[in-house]
């Protein structure tokens, strides 16, 4: 959206009559109260909240350790957005969750797997929640008619956590702003 007014340093100008004081103090507040609502969740609040992504420059970077001096990191993708999801939830029969990107966003931006380019990033902490074992994630992949994202979890030995509730964190990333 543009702004009501340019930014100009030189102005008010040094010849304004002093009684029009009270209209350039409003009509700096009003400039600088449009600009901060670009990278702060809302100018008024206190204390003030970054927008998210209001001063993101992300990028994901291939690292080999076994190439050449400087040549280690490789593949530089520049990211728009991450998203990262505390997930509580219960496998089914066959050890999976659904990610629904459809339902994640209440705020109105749209995760979209397919226009997005949106991947799996990371996941960490998970756990089941009862008794409490570690259990690892296989990556299934997206559906892209269905914006989801399916995850298969496995306790130590291997088996299926089927049935269970499980807690822990999902990263993902987008290449273009949701």
């Amino acid at each position: 959206m543009p702004y009501t007014n340019p930014w100009i340093d030189s102005i008010p100008l040094g010849s304004q009559n002093a009684n029009t004081a009270d209209d350039e103090f409003r009509k700096i507040k009003l400039d600088i109260h449009e600009r901060m609502d670009d990278i702060v969740v809302d100018w008024t609040a206190d204390p003030i909240v970054l927008a998210a992504g209001a001063f993101s420059k992300a990028k994901t970077i291939d690292y080999d350790d076994s190439a050449g001096a400087g040549l280690k990191g490789t593949n530089y993708t520049d990211l728009e957005a991450l998203l990262s999801i505390q997930y509580n939830a219960v496998t089914d029969a066959l050890g999976q969750v659904v990610v629904n990107f459809n339902e994640v966003d209440p705020s109105g931006d749209t995760w979209d797997v397919g226009a997005n380019t949106i991947t799996l990033r990371g996941w960490y902490g998970f756990r089941s929640a009862a008794p409490t074992i570690p259990i690892f994630v296989s990556s299934v992949g997206f559906n892209v008619p269905a914006n989801t994202y399916t995850i298969i979890f496995r306790d130590t030995t291997g088996n299926l956590v089927t049935n269970a509730a499980i807690i822990g964190v999902f990263t993902f990333m987008a290449l273009t702003s949701p």
